[in-house]
């Protein structure tokens, strides 16, 4: 009866996500995987430099492989992602979603079938949640996205971690966050149970294998990831940092309390110091919690393990529904733990706001005030509460630790801006400003919108001026004064008259995508 049982739930699920999602999704945009390809393709080519961030020339790359109507953004990715894609480049666009996809239907097949085996029990439950996950994997394979890649890489690490293979998980957990940052969480684990061991493998294991990419990737593009790009991406600047579709808490802080005159000229209270204290307290509470949680005899080794995975998605400054795959696992083995003893209830609590975080539409919620905008986020607390048992505080060093550290997080939101620069234009214009132009004596700010098209939008008269104007480090000079100081580069400058220059900049945004901006000079 069981066996039969076993393969009605699976035949039911092969057949829901071969005509429900793997069909549908070739007829469906390229997305996130129009980034994977054309940044293996500029790799197999010899082309791989700083530029793959520069949006607009890569989006041309993206047209040179075939992909039309399509606009991407490689940011916040590391350089080590293209490696992960370098045997679909053998093959037309197209034909490599189709063969990724399925490679990941798989993979996601695997990851079933093996928590399901390390539990000794039958695969109903863990069919049933992946189909509750439906709509997060749907999206997964709709825009060709990693996480369902990386679900199976976590997996591993976290099945060969609990059967002691200590070097096999490092080498895995390695290639995890080689190819998305967030993983490396997993290594406070590794840190509350001295596992030094496992630290040690798993940095050098990174290190390593990014010391072999360099056969094809310059040094400098990791310096200007490192510096540039993982910084603000890690400070949810992407593209527009005020966006309610990230739904996380980080988003509410910056609209409560950034002001940028385009994206946000309203804020509640225009405060830095408590932008960053709240993210401080934030991020310091929940930490701390996980660590306590890892310290509570009463909760089981595997649950403690997938815990911290819960919480990156938790602290995460951008989130999206595919990202929620990842929680595939710590859910599986939250609720193969509580049925070991007996707790079926709790099972069916965390499933019910799992599916609500799943399938909750946070554009019913754009009209409500500011803190009711980002419903995701906290459908997503509640879920990570049954994560964390209760338990009585003690003096853990450790804990104070982690509320200093993060309480550390207001000198790293320094003054983004202490120059005068106002936007040019009173209203945000297309995606991004990539290039200004002179034509016939007259200036030009080049756009590129959402469909991959260039517009121009007119500036004004170009002013001829004896004093030239140097961009140094990203900032703007006139004759070596530091004319412009903000975080993101400062590009392009033009005199507009003898008093005003015109420029693209970054400031207030994610890298890669500026816009124009003025400054009157005194």
């Amino acid at each position: 009866m069981s066996k039969r049982k076993d393969l009605l739930v699976i035949a039911i699920f092969i057949f829901v996500f071969v005509f429900g999602v793997l069909v549908p999704a070739q007829s469906y945009k390229f997305g996130d995987f129009a980034n994977y390809y054309t940044s293996a393709k500029i790799l197999v080519e010899g082309k791989f430099s700083n530029e793959i961030y520069d949006v607009y020339k890569f989006n041309q790359e993206v047209k040179n492989c075939g992909i039309e109507d399509e606009y991407v953004s490689f940011i916040p990715f590391p350089p080590t992602t293209p490696f992960y894609f370098l045997p679909l480049t053998f093959f037309e666009p197209y034909e490599a979603k189709f063969l990724w996809n399925l490679f990941n239907f798989f993979l996601l097949f695997w990851v079933l079938v093996r928590i399901s085996s390390f539990y000794k029990k039958d695969f109903t439950l863990s069919f049933f949640v992946a189909l509750l996950c439906f709509i997060p994997l749907r999206n997964n394979f709709y825009i060709g996205q990693t996480y369902i890649f990386l679900l199976f890489l976590l997996t591993e690490t976290f099945l060969a971690y609990q059967k002691e293979k200590r070097v096999l998980a490092s080498i895995l957990l390695s290639l995890s966050i080689l190819l998305k940052i967030t993983p490396a969480i997993l290594l406070f684990h590794f840190l509350l149970k001295k596992d030094f061991k496992s630290i040690f493998c798993t940095l050098t294991f990174c290190l390593v294998l990014s010391g072999l990419t360099l056969f094809a990737v310059d040094f400098e593009i990791y310096k200007f990831y490192l510096t540039e790009i993982l910084p603000r991406a890690s400070q949810g600047f992407l593209q527009n940092p005020f966006s309610w579709s990230f739904q996380s808490f980080d988003v509410l802080l910056k609209n409560l309390f950034l002001k940028d005159s385009l994206l946000n000229p309203n804020p509640f209270v225009e405060s830095l110091l408590w932008l960053s204290v709240l993210s401080a307290l934030f991020k310091g509470t929940f930490f701390s919690l996980t660590f306590l949680q890892n310290k509570n005899l009463e909760v089981s080794e595997n649950v403690k393990f997938v815990s911290w995975l819960t919480l990156s998605l938790l602290i995460s400054s951008t989130s999206a529904t595919y990202h929620f795959v990842i929680l595939l696992l710590p859910l599986l083995v939250l609720c193969y733990e509580n049925l070991k003893e007996e707790k079926e209830s709790e099972v069916i609590f965390v499933l019910l706001f799992s599916f609500i975080l799943f399938t909750l539409p946070y554009s019913w919620f754009s009209s409500f005030p500011d803190f009711l905008k980002i419903p995701r986020f906290w459908v997503l607390i509640c879920v990570f509460m049954f994560f964390v048992k209760p338990v009585k505080f003690k003096n853990y060093a450790f804990v104070k630790v982690a509320f200093a550290l993060f309480f550390l997080s207001p000198f790293l939101f320094r003054q983004i801006t202490t120059d005068t620069a106002k936007p040019f234009f009173s209203e945000e214009k297309e995606l991004l400003a990539y290039k200004i132009s002179e034509e016939n004596g007259y200036l030009f700010a080049h756009f590129l919108n959402f469909k991959g098209e260039v517009e121009k939008e007119f500036l004004g008269e170009k002013f001829t001026a004896t004093d030239s104007l140097q961009v140094e480090s990203n900032q703007i000079f006139l004759n070596k004064r530091q004319l412009t100081n903000s975080k993101g580069r400062n590009s392009q400058p033009f005199w507009l008259d003898e008093k005003t220059i015109v420029f693209l900049s970054e400031r207030g945004r994610g890298v890669g995508f500026p816009t124009v901006y003025k400054l009157e000079l005194k």
